[in-house]
């Protein structure tokens, strides 16, 4: 599934994918979506306000269980990369304010 900011309603990068052999050799399903969307955060395809999918949109399309995707959020969160905001959805953080 691509990433795009919901506000331009354009589609940016690759869509998102995890790898259940990868998961087999010892990169959990979670970090491989941590990964994915810290990435795109860092190269600016998801610019800071940019609002993702919501954990619901990210579990069916990718296939895997709420807890794997809310996993990655919430690591995402504890880093800094995004903010959570219940009615307001996620969005990319502006790690300068950190």
């Amino acid at each position: 599934m691509s990433i795009p900011p919901k506000s331009t309603g354009t589609r940016r990068g690759a869509p998102l994918r995890v790898s259940r052999t990868a998961a087999a050799a010892g990169m959990p399903l979670y970090r491989q979506i941590h990964a994915q969307l810290r990435d795109r955060i860092e190269s600016g395809d998801l610019p800071v306000g940019a609002r993702l999918p919501s954990s619901r949109e990210l579990t069916r399309s990718l296939r895997v269980a709420r807890n794997t995707v809310e996993g990655a959020l919430a690591l995402l969160v504890s880093e800094g990369w995004i903010v959570r905001r219940v009615g307001a959805g996620t969005v990319v953080a502006d790690r300068r304010e950190a």
